[in-house]
């Protein structure tokens, strides 16, 4: 290694993590350990005052739009995975203006023979019955008939109220207030920047999380950790010029697996050429360079023999 291609390489590692920083986004060490993600996601529950209906999704979209029409947001009901073999059925009623959530396929087929609209798969339940969702019913009530609650509080006091006990109607996932809010920041992070698993766990301890509730919210986050991995060596791309080689352990000190950052990297479908031309380029706006110590940098930068002689005879320089 020479003297100079040491003293560039040093300078480069400092303006991506300077960059990192400023987005406040913690700097971590490298690892190449790897967990899948299970998946979880939050359940929203509104009420209408108007009708009496409470309301569940997972959709922020459709508690904003219900909570700007009037419905009253009553926060997270429920944590819900994001897949297993129990899905939850979504039925409204016209007539009544009315929603119904089941997970029993004979009643959602019963409830559209009678003139309901199944509206899909809502949610799931959780395979290992952790928390049950109690379900009541108030036969007098034309609209909001029924009632679902993780409360068994609330469920005694609404069947002391004349409602009719109707056991469980779907499961979620357990989870504590801190995991709940460490699956709130890993998502939020998710939402404007590219992360792998480890580097992710270690934002959120970052955080001050701490690692058994950062590594449940990761888990559960439903990121596709091969996608961050092509997302992060776009983002990359977008302010700096790589060879493939030096991008691949890029992503690496990122924590990504070997065979995460290679994906991540070969979809970008990047022009090696290009780069070499564009990391020329930025060695000459900064410093002086004869031909052949310019094609020496650039090899040290990993392109190859003949990339790096595109990259200098495509610079525009006037040797």
């Amino acid at each position: 290694m020479n003297k100079l291609s040491e003293k560039i390489r040093k300078y480069c590692a400092i303006g991506i993590t300077t960059a990192m920083l400023s987005a406040g986004i913690a700097v971590t060490t490298p690892s190449t350990a790897f967990a899948a993600s299970q998946g979880a996601q939050e359940m929203y529950r509104l009420y209408n005052p108007n009708s009496g209906e409470h309301f569940y999704t997972a959709s922020e979209k459709e508690r904003d739009n219900l909570d700007y029409q009037g419905w009253r947001y009553e926060g997270i009901g429920w944590i819900a995975p994001i897949k297993s073999n129990t899905p939850v059925y979504r039925l409204y009623n016209a007539n009544a203006g009315d929603h119904h959530y089941t997970m029993n396929a004979g009643e959602r087929d019963s409830l559209v023979r009678s003139g309901w609209r199944y509206e899909g798969i809502g949610w799931y339940s959780d395979d290992s019955k952790s928390v049950p969702l109690y379900r009541q019913y108030n036969p007098h009530a034309r609209a909001g008939a029924h009632n679902y609650t993780t409360s068994a509080s609330e469920r005694d006091s609404l069947i002391r109220s004349g409602w009719r006990n109707e056991s469980v109607g779907w499961y979620g996932l357990r989870a504590t207030t801190s995991q709940i809010n460490a699956l709130k920041k890993a998502k939020s992070y998710l939402s404007f920047s590219a992360f792998s698993y480890k580097e992710l766990i270690g934002q959120l301890e970052y955080n001050k999380f701490s690692t058994a509730d950062a590594t449940w919210a990761v888990d559960r986050c439903g990121a596709n950790w091969n996608e961050q991995a092509v997302k992060k060596a776009k983002s990359y791309l977008s302010f700096s010029a790589f060879s493939y080689n030096e991008l691949v352990e890029q992503l690496e000190y990122n924590k990504f697996t070997h065979e995460q950052a290679v994906y991540g990297v070969n979809q970008t479908k990047t022009n090696w050429n290009e780069q070499a031309v564009k990391k020329a380029q930025s060695y000459l706006k900064y410093m002086s360079f004869s031909r052949d110590e310019l094609i020496e940098q650039l090899e040290y930068n990993q392109f190859t023999h003949e990339q790096a002689v595109y990259g200098v005879d495509h610079s525009g320089a006037n040797w």
